[in-house]
């Protein structure tokens, strides 16, 4: 293979990472072998800007954030029509009559990778207000977001927070009207006008969720140093490239059962 094809073949690598497996088997055969623990190595055909989510505006930046971190929702890419299907949420969401509130319920047991920002340096179980500090970030001007533009003129409150962020610096335990939490599990959204988009928006990227202790501790850094709950924990990175290895076994199960696709070294590990 010439630098061409290998280029190209690295690229479609990284790609295929973000996939669920059944967007992957037509044509292909199941490989039932295990994957390897170690380092892993991907490539991208344009720069990388980091690893925050709220900045992952770009093709590149969003490919490897969703390797990291992960959302309430994701594709269900061999549907036709194009349909979402429950990630960190437990289920589709409830919708009232009106379509202005939604209630999301997350799967309980999902942790964070393990960190030196957590205690003891053990990853803790996601609730819901870590999806309510994560996206209070998007409408945060001091974040550098490039995303708010998902929530602006949608989420109850969420605008006089986004101005107030341009005026000082804002704490994220100011309630916003629009973002509930109503117990350790289960999280509310208020909106201002229907918005039938909003199920979509969740699969993107820029609505991942972090924990507050990893940007606390690593502030400025933490696009260098990302925690998320996703099969991968970042070891370096340098413009168009980065290594990472797999979490332990709980999160390679867990990836298992909701059909994630794996690319390693270049070749597809399918896992049921």
């Amino acid at each position: 293979m010439n630098a061409r094809g290998r280029l190209i073949a690295l690229a479609a690598g990284v790609f295929l990472v973000a996939l669920p497996s059944h967007a992957l088997e037509s044509g292909s055969t199941r490989q039932e072998s295990g994957i390897a623990s170690g380092m892993v190595y991907y490539g991208a055909t344009d720069r990388i800007r980091g690893f925050d989510p709220v900045t992952s505006a770009d093709v590149s930046s969003a490919h490897a954030v969703y390797k990291v971190f992960e959302g309430l929702y994701e594709y269900q890419y061999l549907t036709r029509p194009y349909t979402v299907r429950p990630n960190l949420a437990a289920t589709m969401p409830e919708v009232s009559p009106d379509g202005l509130t939604y209630t999301f319920r997350l799967k309980q047991g999902v942790r964070f990778a393990d960190d030196p920002c957590f205690p003891g340096g053990k990853g803790r179980e996601l609730t819901a207000e870590d999806f309510v500090y994560s996206w209070k970030r998007i409408a945060d001007v001091k974040t550098k977001s490039n995303c708010f533009w998902i929530f602006e003129d949608r989420i109850a409150g969420i605008n006089d927070y986004h101005a107030a962020s341009m005026k000082r610096r804002v704490s994220y335990d100011e309630p916003v009207a629009g973002l509930q939490v109503l117990d350790r599990y289960t999280l509310r959204v208020q909106l201002t006008q229907p918005y039938p988009q909003l199920i979509w928006v969740l699969t993107m990227s820029y609505t991942f969720v972090v924990p507050r202790e990893a940007v606390e501790k690593y502030g400025s850094e933490f696009l260098n140093h990302p925690v998320g709950t996703g099969p991968y924990i970042v070891g370096d990175w340098r413009f168009r490239n980065y290594g990472g290895s797999m979490r332990d076994q709980e999160v390679i199960d867990a990836a298992d059962e909701r059909g994630v696709a794996m690319v390693f070294s270049g070749v597809r590990h399918f896992r049921h």
